[in-house]
């Protein structure tokens, strides 16, 4: 009977807290409404690539773009993989640089980036799509491909 009563408490407890509003200072990720919204985000983003964080690349983006755990762990072995490319080349980063954006429509804009190295450079690109109100993220990209900013 006790276990009983025990297993009914922690159920309830339980199911109240899933049920409970978010603390009054928990963060909460405004929509990205407008174009400069999207770019500033960018902006944010690029900074990770600058330091070679591909945390801190994904995690201004997270709030708005619905990535799951394996498409993260597949990001993330795509980018430490190219990083330790570029470094057995002995390669180093001069900088990263906004190259511009380009628009399909009125509701997908693409906002390109170029990570420049004295060797090598690629071609970073975030896509963003606008269903309805606000602004989400689509895609991200990077490549050493430069034939994809001339098209």
């Amino acid at each position: 009977m006790a276990k009983r009563l025990l297993l009914l408490m922690i159920f309830l407890l339980v199911s109240a807290s899933a049920w409970a509003a978010p603390a009054p200072d928990a963060a909460v990720t405004p929509p990205l409404e407008s174009l400069a919204q999207c770019r500033a985000l960018c902006d944010l983003a690029a900074q990770g690539v600058a330091k070679g964080d591909l945390n801190a690349v994904l995690e201004p983006l997270r709030p708005h773009y619905a990535i799951g755990q394996d498409e993260e762990r597949i990001l993330a072995m795509q980018f430490f993989s190219q990083r330790e490319t570029i470094r057995a080349k002995g390669d180093a980063l001069i900088s990263v640089t906004y190259l511009g954006r380009q628009e399909a429509g009125e509701g997908l804009v693409r906002f390109n980036y170029l990570e420049n190295y004295n060797k090598t450079s690629l071609v970073w690109q975030f896509t963003f799509y606008k269903p309805a109100d606000r602004w989400l993220v689509r895609q991200l990209r990077w490549q050493e491909n430069l034939d994809a900013l001339f098209r």
